[in-house]
């Protein structure tokens, strides 16, 4: 996977024009999230599973230092009560959040605000997982949304199916949203 990223980065390097050099760099950021997983079950006496406050905080940190060249200061707001995840649940959950932190520093915080917060939760129930992530973005007009078809909604779209996850979306003045999904899949 290294070198497929490394190749990916020389190929953005040699880009001609921002929207190749950007989605390169969407498509290297999405093969690192996989990436990091294997690297922190490799680091891991029980390969069987990923630390998620750990994955989640440095996987926020590749994406920052990839997306975030104008140097605003995103806040980053971490409450994650979910010790580990398996590999089954840990690779699509990063895959998604990893399409989401660059949804907003892509798009949400284009514009002149405040302050650019990002919150990222984490609930462990008896039978379930619960995550929330949100940003203090500008939001998107939700039936702008329901018509996009984009690759990374799909993806997020498949992934939240592929972990039996039910689903909670706002995008008006905001992007928040919450899927909880079964310890045990089906």
């Amino acid at each position: 996977m290294a070198v497929v990223s490394g190749l990916l980065d020389l190929q953005s390097s040699l880009a001609t024009d921002d929207f190749t050099r950007s989605n390169l760099k969407i498509s290297t950021n999405r093969i690192l999230s996989i990436s990091k997983v294997h690297e922190l079950l490799y680091q891991s006496e029980d390969t069987s599973r990923i630390e998620l406050t750990q994955y989640i905080r440095e996987l926020a940190a590749i994406i920052l230092d990839s997306f975030n060249k104008t140097g605003k200061e995103i806040n980053l707001h971490f409450d994650i009560h979910i010790p580990f995840l398996s590999i089954n649940h840990g690779v699509p959950v990063g895959i998604i959040l990893n399409e989401l932190l660059t949804n907003s520093l892509k798009h949400a915080f284009n514009h002149q605000q405040d302050s650019y917060d990002i919150h990222i939760s984490g609930f462990e129930e008896e039978d379930f997982y619960e995550i929330t992530y949100r940003d203090n973005g500008k939001g998107i007009e939700p039936s702008l949304y329901k018509e996009s078809t984009g690759l990374g909604k799909t993806l997020i779209d498949s992934l939240l199916y592929q972990i039996e996850a039910e689903s909670h979306l706002q995008t008006d003045n905001k992007y928040f949203l919450s899927f909880r999904f079964p310890k045990q899949l089906g």
